[in-house]
């Protein structure tokens, strides 16, 4: 049995809760790892090179930023035996991720300069201990590796991507794996597992996520 994918409205809920505690970049990753399915290894190793900011004047794929995983030059393939795995970021309702990337981009010191520099455990911990703080005991302990699957769902459920789409996107071997992302009503149950505060609390970050982000914090 897999476990059920966290609703996006707990996520942002947990990423104003990182933003509050001085945890900025982990609430970046938080995202990054939904919006472009990361595992946690792929986004705790990602580097400079590996983000790809847009042309100026470009035109379509070439105006969107682009994370690159897996570059053949790494000498590291994905679990599949993929190289050099692009994923765009190009759904318009992901938009308030372009200055989380800038800013990623820009603080970085060159091209082969790590994009976060916290350790799996140090994120683990942050990334739990917003579910404790928050009350969210009832969806079961939050997990990094489920954000992957988080973003799946949403995708899916939302009807913004097909699910060979989601197959592709996620370098999913086997369409059969999609079956586990096609759950809409599950993650309103379990969004009926919180508080009505917390419900309300977290509809208004997933609206105002964006703001939440533009916070900057000098950890």
């Amino acid at each position: 049995m897999t476990r059920l994918p966290t609703p996006w409205e707990v996520i942002c809920l947990q990423c104003d809760w990182l933003v509050s505690e001085g945890y900025w970049t982990m609430a970046v990753a938080v995202l990054m790892s939904v919006v472009f399915y990361l595992r946690p290894s792929e986004a705790l190793g990602l580097r400079r090179c590996q983000l790809i900011p847009p042309l100026a004047n470009g035109v379509e794929h070439h105006a969107r930023w682009t994370v690159i995983l897996h570059p053949m030059e790494l000498g590291q393939p994905s679990k599949v035996n993929q190289w050099d795995d692009s994923r765009l970021l190009d759904l318009s309702d992901h938009d308030f991720m372009v200055p989380l990337l800038e800013t990623l981009w820009q603080r970085a010191s060159g091209p082969d300069s790590p994009v976060f520099e916290f350790t799996y455990q140090q994120w683990r911990n942050q990334y739990r201990r917003s579910g404790l703080a928050l009350g969210l005991h009832d969806l079961g302990p939050p997990t990094l590796y489920g954000l992957r699957h988080a973003g799946a769902s949403l995708d899916i459920n939302l009807g913004r991507r097909s699910p060979l789409g989601v197959q592709h996107r996620g370098g999913w071997a086997q369409p059969s794996s999609m079956r586990r992302y096609q759950k809409a009503g599950r993650l309103t149950e379990q969004l009926h597992y919180l508080p009505h505060g917390a419900q309300l609390a977290a509809a208004r970050c997933a609206s105002g996520i964006g703001n939440i982000m533009s916070r900057r914090c000098r950890s």
